[in-house]
C-alpha cells in the first residue's frame, strides 16, 4: 500500500498549470536531443501515466512534456540547461536539480514517493492489494504483497509461489528447471549453502517479502555467481509515513501437526530519521514422509522414512536510517535469524534377494537429533550520496556470522527374517559449522557521452570451520572413532571490479555493455583425527564475465531485447570436504576435493507487450556439476558431487498478468524447456539424455461481495529430466485462501488451505546397468491456516529504503 500525504499548494498549482497548457506546448527546436528515462515508485515498480516535463532552470516555465507508458518509460526532446518535473496522482511531485543536455541522454530511473491528492473531503488512495508481475529487460519482478495464501508462511513459501521458481523437497532451488541459482537478500549474497539458506528463509515471515526479482541474464553490476541466474528477495524494512505505526499478526495452522506464528513490526518516522524493528517466531512441528527403493548387486533394498522436524524459528531486526538532506542517506541495521530444536527420523530397510524377493535381513535405523541449530547474526552499515541527477555514490559494509550444527544419536539394529537380532549398534555424531562473512563494496554512477556509466569494486572474505565427530556408544562408554572424525577449514577471498555503460542509440534503441572481472583465492584444509596427512586444496584463478543487451522499442507498448551473459558456480566449501558422513550403515554422503567451477553462457531474446512477456533462450553449461547417487561397494550407496560434462538447455518462457474482469485479476507463467545432459560418471558409464518439460503457474484474485477477497492459485510441473540421469515425476499443488479487512483496514482476517490435494512431491527414478534407484517423498505441505493481523498508529505505506534506492549499486 502506498502512503498518502497532502500535496503542497505550490505543487498542486504547478500540476494544474501543466495540465492546462498541455496542448499549447511549443514545438521543440530542431537541434534538440532525445532525453529518456523511467519513472518508478519506492519499490521500483513502474509508474504509468505520470506527467514528465522539462522546466527552465531558473523558473517554472514548462518547455516540453510527455506521459509515461505502461512500463514507466518516457521520451522527451531537450537541449541546454533544464530541470525535470514529474507528477502523478497518488505520489509526491518530483523536482530535480538543473543539468545540461548536450547529446542523447538516458537519465535512468526517477523515484516517486507515495502521497495523496486531497480535494475538499475526498482523498484518493493509490493501492493495488493483489500480487503483481512485470518483466522488463531480462528481469521479472513478482510482488506477492497482501497475499492471504502466504499469511503465516515463510520467505521460502513466497519463493515457491514465484512463477518459474521451483523448490524441491531437498530445498534445492531451481529457475525454469535449472539449478545453480544465486539467492540474494536485499541485493546481497548470503554465502550460504543449500540447507543453511533454506533454514534462514524458513525463519523469515512471508509478510516481510516486498518483492522477488528473478534475473536470468544479469548485467556486469551483479555478482557472477549463479549459472542459472539470480533470485533477489527484497525484505521490507520500515514501512510507515511520518509518525508511529505498529502491526501485529498472530496465526496458526494444522493438519497432522499444529504450528503457530507471531509477527510484530514497529516503525517511527520523523522525516529525517526512520527507526524500525521487527520480530517473528514460528513454533510447532512438521512431518516429512520419504524413502528409496534400490536394486544393487542382486539385492533389493526398500527404505521408507518417517521424519518429524520440531525445529522452531525466531527472527528479528532493528535499524535506523538518517537522511540529513535529499542527497545523503546513512543507515545501520542488525539482523538475527535463528532456527533451533530437535528432530527425529525413523527408517526401516528391508533387504531382499532381487530374484526371489525373499527377505534376508531388516535394518532399523534412526537419527535422533537431540540438538539442532542454524543461527545467522548480521549487521550492515551503508552510506549513499546523490548530488545531482544521474550521479550517485554508494558505500556498503556487511558482516555476518552463521552458527550451525547438530548432535545426533544413530541406533542401527539388524534382524533376520524371524526377528532375531543380528547386531545392535549405537553411534553418536556431532557436527558444527561456523561461517564468518565480511564484505565491502563501493559503486558509483555518472552520466557520460549521453549515457550512464556504472562502475564499482567489491571485496569479500568468507571463513568456514566445519567440525565432525563420530563415536561408537557401548556398554564400556563412548569411544571416538578417529577414522570417521575430521575438521575442515575453508577460506575464500574474492576481489571484483566492473564497468557497465548504458546509452540510447536514437529514439528507440538502447545499448548496454558491461565487463566484470573477479579474482578468486580459496584454501581448503582437511585435518583427520586419526593423524593421517593433512589434505590441502588451494585454488587461484581470474575470470572475466562480459555482458551485453540491446533493447528496441518497436511501438508504444512493444519492446524487444537481445542479451548475452556468462556466469560461474564455484564449489560450495562443504562439497570440497572429502570426508564421509554416515546417514545409516547402508547410505552415506561424501564430498569431492577435485570439484571445478562450472561456467555458463546464455543468449536470450525477449519481447514485452503491455503485461505480456515472452523470452526464448539458449544456455550451455561447461564442467557441469551436480550431486549423484553412486555405488560405494557391493551394498552401500554414496551421494557425492561431481563434474560430469556439459548441459544444454533451450527454453521458452511466457509471463502474463491480466485483468479478466473488474473483480478478477490473474498472474500466469509458463516455461517450456528442452534439456540435454551430455555427461559421464566414468569411462564405462556415459549418458546422452534429452527430454522436454514444462512448468505452469496461475494465481487468481477474486474481489467478492461483502469486501471478501478470494485467492486461488497453483503450479504444475511435468515429467522432466533431473540434474543427472534421474527422471522426475510430475508434481504440483493448489492453494486457496479467503480474507477480509475490518475497522477501516486496521484488522485483516484470513483463512486458507495450502496444497489442497496433497500433490506436492519429489519422486524420481534413475537407472543404469546393474543399478536401479527410485526416490519418493512428501512433506506436510497440506495445512489449514488462520491468521489475524492488527495495525495501529500511522497508516502503513512504503518508507524509504537505502537498499531499494541504491538497487544495483550496492549488490554484494
Amino acid at each position: 500500500m502506498t502512503q498518502i500525504l497532502p500535496m503542497t499548494m505550490k505543487s498542486a498549482r504547478l500540476l494544474l498549470w501543466i495540465t492546462a497548457v498541455v496542448c499549447l506546448s511549443p514545438a521543440v527546436a530542431q537541434n534538440s536531443f532525445p532525453l529518456t528515462g523511467r519513472v518508478v515508485d519506492s519499490l521500483l515498480r513502474p509508474v504509468p501515466t505520470a506527467v514528465v516535463a522539462t522546466l527552465a532552470p531558473d523558473s517554472e516555465a514548462m518547455l516540453q512534456h510527455a506521459v509515461t507508458d505502461g512500463e514507466g518509460r518516457f521520451m522527451l526532446a531537450a537541449s541546454g540547461r533544464i530541470r525535470l518535473f514529474v507528477s502523478c496522482l497518488g505520489f509526491a511531485p518530483y523536482v530535480g536539480e538543473p543539468f545540461d543536455v548536450e547529446r542523447a541522454t538516458d537519465i535512468g530511473e526517477l523515484r516517486l514517493e507515495g502521497s495523496a491528492v486531497g480535494i475538499e473531503d475526498v482523498v484518493v488512495v493509490a493501492e493495488n492489494p493483489n500480487a503483481t508481475l512485470r518483466v522488463e529487460q531480462g528481469r521479472m519482478v513478482y510482488t506477492p504483497r497482501n497475499s492471504a495464501s502466504l499469511a503465516g508462511g515463510t520467505a521460502l513459501d513466497a519463493l515457491k509461489q514465484t512463477p518459474g521458481v521451483m523448490v524441491s523437497g531437498e530445498n534445492e532451488i531451481s529457475l525454469g528447471g535449472s539449478t545453480g541459482v544465486l539467492v540474494m537478500l536485499n541485493g546481497k549474497q548470503t554465502y550460504m549453502q543449500r540447507e543453511e539458506l533454506a533454514a534462514m528463509l524458513r525463519s523469515m515471515p512471508a509478510s516481510s517479502v516486498s518483492s522477488v526479482e528473478v534475473m536470468s541474464n544479469p548485467s556486469a553490476q551483479y555478482d557472477a555467481e549463479g549459472s542459472a541466474g539470480i533470485i533477489n528477495i527484497n525484505v521490507e524494512r520500515g514501512r510507515s509515513a511520518d509518525g508511529l505505526s505498529l502491526s501485529f499478526n498472530n496465526g496458526f495452522s494444522v493438519w497432522d501437526n499444529w504450528r503457530q506464528n507471531t509477527e510484530l513490526a514497529f516503525n517511527c518516522n520523523t522525516g529525517k530519521v526512520n527507526l524500525y524493528a521487527n520480530y517473528s517466531h514460528a513454533l510447532g512441528r512438521t512431518g516429512l514422509y520419504y524413502g528409496m527403493h534400490r536394486i544393487q548387486n542382486g539385492a533389493d533394498y526398500l527404505s521408507p522414512t518417517d521424519d518429524q522436524d520440531r525445529r522452531r524459528t525466531v527472527t528479528g531486526n532493528v535499524g535506523v536510517e538518517y537522511r540529513p538532506s535529499e542527497h545523503h542517506t546513512l543507515g545501520v541495521r542488525v539482523d538475527v535469524n535463528t532456527l533451533f530444536g530437535p528432530g527425529r527420523t525413523r527408517t526401516t530397510t528391508t533387504v531382499r534377494d532381487a530374484a526371489t524377493l525373499d527377505v534376508e535381513s531388516v535394518l532399523h535405523a534412526s537419527n535422533d537429533y537431540y540438538r539442532q541449530k542454524g543461527n545467522r547474526y548480521g549487521g550492515t552499515l551503508f552510506y549513499a550520496y546523490a548530488p545531482r541527477e544521474g550521479e550517485r555514490y554508494a558505500l556498503d559494509v556487511d558482516y555476518a556470522f552463521f552458527d550451525g550444527g547438530a548432535g545426533c544419536l544413530q541406533p542401527n539394529r539388524y534382524e533376520d527374517p524371524t526377528g532375531v537380532v543380528l547386531s545392535d549398534d549405537l553411534y553418536r555424531s556431532v557436527n558444527s559449522r561456523a561461517i564468518d562473512i565480511l564484505a565491502f563494496s563501493y559503486a558509483q554512477q555518472h552520466r557520460l557521452w549521453g549515457g550512464t556509466l556504472h562502475s564499482g569494486v567489491k571485496y569479500s572474505w568468507v571463513r568456514a570451520d566445519n567440525d565432525y565427530r563420530f563415536s561408537t556408544v557401548g556398554l564400556a562408554g563412548e569411544q571416538l572413532d578417529l577414522s570417521q572424525s575430521s575438521r575442515f577449514l575453508y577460506q575464500e577471498q574474492l576481489l571484483a571490479a566492473y564497468l557497465q555503460y548504458n546509452r540510447p542509440l536514437g529514439r528507440r534503441v538502447t545499448l548496454e555493455v558491461g565487463l566484470r572481472g573477479e579474482y578468486t583465492r580459496s584454501d581448503g584444509d582437511l585435518r583427520r583425527s586419526d593423524g593421517s596427512p593433512r589434505e590441502h586444496n588451494r585454488r587461484r584463478y581470474v575470470d572475466l564475465f562480459p555482458s551485453f543487451a540491446l533493447n528496441w522499442k518497436a511501438g508504444e507498448h512493444s519492446t524487444f531485447a537481445l542479451s548475452y551473459g556468462s556466469r560461474i558456480d564455484r564449489p560450495a566449501y562443504q562439497d570440497l570436504n572429502p570426508f564421509e558422513y554416515m546417514l545409516d550403515e547402508l547410505t552415506c554422503w561424501q564430498g569431492n576435493p577435485f570439484l571445478e567451477p562450472q561456467r555458463s553462457h546464455r543468449v536470450a531474446l525477449s519481447w514485452n507487450w503491455r503485461k505480456t512477456a515472452v523470452t526464448a533462450s539458449y544456455t550451455c553449461l561447461t564442467d557441469y556439476r551436480t550431486q549423484i547417487s553412486d555405488t560405494l561397494d557391493v551394498k552401500r550407496l554414496v551421494m557425492t558431487p561431481r563434474n560430469l560434462g556439459r548441459q544444454h538447455r533451450l527454453s521458452l518462457e511466457l509471463f502474463q498478468q491480466v485483468r479478466v474482469a473488474r473483480w478478477w485479476d490473474a498472474v500466469a507463467g509458463a516455461t517450456c524447456y528442452w534439456l540435454n545432459n551430455d555427461i559421464a560418471y566414468d569411462r564405462m558409464r556415459r549418458f546422452d539424455l534429452k527430454r522436454v518439460a514444462a512448468i505452469f503457474s496461475l494465481r487468481n484474485t477474486f474481489r467478492l461481495p461483502g469486501r471478501l477477497r478470494l485467492e486461488l492459485g497453483g503450479s504444475f510441473t511435468t515429467r522432466r529430466l533431473g540434474e543427472a540421469i534421474e527422471v522426475c515425476e510430475p508434481t504440483g499443488s493448489v492453494d486457496v485462501a479467503l480474507s477480509r479487512k475490518f475497522l477501516g483496514d486496521r484488522i485483516e482476517a484470513s483463512l486458507g488451505m495450502s496444497d489442497l490435494f496433497w500433490t506436492s512431491n519429489w519422486d524420481s527414478t534413475s537407472r543404469y546397468e546393474g543399478f536401479y534407484l527410485r526416490n519418493w517423498g512428501k512433506w506436510e505441505s497440506r495445512q489449514v491456516k488462520f491468521n489475524l493481523t492488527y495495525r495501529f498508529g500511522a497508516p502503513v505505506g512504503r518508507g524509504r529504503s537505502d537498499v531499494r534506492d541504491l538497487e544495483e549499486l550496492n549488490r554484494l
